[in-house]
C-alpha cells in the first residue's frame, strides 16, 4: 500500500530510516534545484543519461531529507569528508547519512542514533571470482559453494555478502580500507548481525524488484526501510512512500 508521507514524523528527530529510490518514478527535472551550484555542474557533465538522473536524485533526496529535519533551506546546506573520507553535513551535528546507487535505483539511510552505510547493486550482478577472493573469507567461500547446485543460489548469495560488507564498511567510515575480509557477516536476506574490527553492526539485507540491498547500523535497532513511488512536486510532503521493511 502506498501511502503520503507524513514529513511531519519522518523529518523529527531521533530519526532512523532508509529510502530506496527507482529513479523513473522521479520528476528529476524538477528537483534539480534542490542542488548546489557544483552538484548541478556534476549533473550536467555525465554523459550517460542514467548516471546523470542517478546523481541528481541521489544528491537531492539526500538535500531535502537533511533539510526536513534541520528546517534549513537545502541549497544552503554545506558538505565536507572526514578523515576517512565519509561526507557530512556540516549543519548535521549527531546526524549520520550515506549514499548509494546502481542500476537505475538510489539508496539514502540517514540516522541520529548510529552510524549508518547502505549499498544497492542489481539484483543479477555476477561477483567475479577474483573479487569473491579478495573481499570473503574462506569460511564465506565455503557458504556459497553450500548455498545450492543452482549457480543463481550462489551468485545470489555472492552479491549479498558484497552489498552487506559494502554497507558495514560505510558505516564504518573507512571504505575499501577496512579490508574487506575484515567484516564478519552472514550473507543472508533479512536482518543479522555483523562485525567488523570489534565493533558490532545490525544490518538489512533485501532483495525488492529487480535489486539488492544493504542497510548496516551500529546500533542494534532495525531501520525503517521505504520505497519512494513518487516524487517531483516542489511543495513540502510532497514524498509518496511505501514502507517495505
Amino acid at each position: 500500500m502506498t501511502t503520503r508521507v507524513n514529513e511531519q514524523s519522518l523529518f523529527s528527530l531521533p530519526c532512523h530510516f532508509a529510502i530506496a529510490v527507482p529513479i523513473c518514478e522521479v520528476d528529476y527535472e524538477s528537483t534539480y534545484f534542490l542542488l548546489s551550484d557544483d552538484e548541478k555542474k556534476r549533473v550536467d557533465s555525465f554523459k550517460s543519461k542514467t548516471d546523470s538522473a542517478c546523481y541528481n536524485v541521489a544528491h537531492s533526496l539526500k538535500r531535502y531529507c537533511l533539510s526536513g529535519l534541520l528546517n534549513i533551506e537545502p541549497q544552503l546546506l554545506v558538505f565536507s569528508s572526514g578523515d576517512k573520507g565519509k561526507p557530512f553535513c556540516e549543519q548535521a551535528q549527531g546526524i549520520d547519512f550515506n549514499l548509494s546507487h546502481s542500476a537505475g535505483w538510489v539508496l539514502l539511510g540517514v540516522s541520529s542514533l548510529a552510524t549508518i552505510g547502505v549499498d544497492i547493486e542489481k539484483a543479477d550482478r555476477k561477483i567475479s571470482k577474483k573479487v569473491i577472493d579478495y573481499a570473503l573469507t574462506h569460511e564465506q567461500i565455503l557458504s556459497i559453494s553450500e548455498a545450492g547446485c543452482e549457480a543463481s543460489s550462489r551468485d545470489k548469495k555472492a552479491i549479498t555478502y558484497w552489498t552487506q560488507k559494502e554497507a558495514i564498511s560505510k558505516s564504518v567510515g573507512g571504505g575499501i580500507s577496512v579490508g574487506f575480509k575484515n567484516i564478519k557477516c552472514s550473507g543472508s536476506v533479512g536482518a543479522s548481525k555483523a562485525y567488523c574490527r570489534e565493533q558490532e553492526f545490525l544490518v538489512q539485507s533485501h532483495y525488492f524488484k529487480d535489486v539488492v540491498f544493504s542497510v548496516a547500523n551500529s546500533l542494534n535497532t532495525a531501520v525503517d526501510i521505504y520505497c519512494l513511488s513518487q516524487w517531483g512536486d516542489q511543495s513540502k510532503e510532497s514524498l509518496s512512500l511505501e514502507k517495505l521493511f
